[in-house]
């Protein structure tokens, strides 16, 4: 059953991959079974453009192998020289031969395209013991910037006010960035490094009286004119201060009638007048005659 099912699914793609070239050259598709494909001139247009030759050489591919085979063009690496030079120097980066590869491992627990590539990588390494395996599989590191005695970011933090860019580059035998190259990217993510040294800050929420000014001060002079303070007049002065400290944080509920007359103003009066005091007479305005009359 596996066989007739597998034999009915490559018809079906023959059968698309001919309809596809059919239409590209102007004919009718090939019968059913039974493919009439020249692949010497139709399976290719060498006047036409480079990009719908591409184009046409990725739907074959597609056709018979499905859509979610990838194809790699041909792309040239940007600043190859550099790129070349710091390839180069990636054991010197690495600080070890194997840091790249313990650094695939780690990553690969927590990102799942990296840990398919780990495990690819794996399968080679056990063909290759076998010896099935042609081109040896290369795992370097570049970083850029780059400057000579540079650890690589994998494995130690940046330079102070850098943003290193880090390639991890897994090719088959030695990589010549001097012609055209085929790349996959398997995945890219963006790590934040914490600074060694940073500024902070503690706050507490403190919900200051509302009945009481924030920031108050007792002013108080002795009473009876003495040159210095003596302790039981500072300590009656402090009790007189409490009391109608007390007396003001009365509310009008608690005055009941008599809170219509308040708030007040307390004057002291003397009525010998042998210390401070307050006089209204003078300010008090005569009644006119008849006033209160009638």
């Amino acid at each position: 059953e596996a066989a007739r099912l597998a034999g009915a699914e490559l018809t079906r793609r023959i059968a698309a991959h001919c309809r596809l070239v059919a239409a590209r050259v102007g004919r009718a598709p090939c019968p059913a079974g039974d493919c009439v494909c020249v692949p010497g001139t139709e399976f290719d247009a060498p006047n036409a453009e480079p990009g719908q030759r591409r184009d046409f050489q990725v739907a074959r591919i597609h056709a018979l192998l499905g859509n979610d085979m990838p194809v790699l063009s041909r792309t040239w690496a940007p600043d190859s020289t550099r790129l070349s030079a710091v390839l180069a120097a990636s054991d010197a980066l690495q600080g070890s031969p194997h840091a790249a590869r313990h650094w695939l491992a780690r990553y690969g627990r927590v990102r799942p395209a990296v840990g398919r590539l780990q495990e690819a990588l794996t399968y080679a390494a056990a063909l290759d013991a076998g010896g099935a395996v042609k081109l040896p599989v290369r795992v370097k590191v570049a970083q850029l910037p780059y400057q000579a005695g540079d650890r690589w970011v994998g494995h130690a933090p940046p330079r102070p006010n850098t943003e290193p860019v880090s390639l991890v580059l897994v090719t088959l035998g030695e990589l010549d960035l001097s012609r055209p190259v085929h790349g996959l990217l398997v995945d890219e993510w963006t790590e934040v490094v914490p600074a060694d040294h940073a500024q902070t800050a503690l706050t507490f929420e403190y919900d200051a009286p509302g009945a009481a000014a924030p920031q108050a001060i007792l002013l108080a002079v002795p009473a009876d004119s003495a040159p210095t303070w003596q302790p039981a007049a500072l300590a009656q002065t402090l009790e007189e201060t409490l009391d109608l400290a007390i007396a003001r944080a009365v509310d009008v509920d608690s005055l009941a009638d008599a809170g219509q007359f308040l708030p007040a103003i307390y004057a002291p009066t003397n009525v010998v007048e042998s210390k401070t005091t307050t006089d209204f007479v003078p300010d008090a305005m005569p009644a006119s005659p008849g006033l209160w009359e009638g």
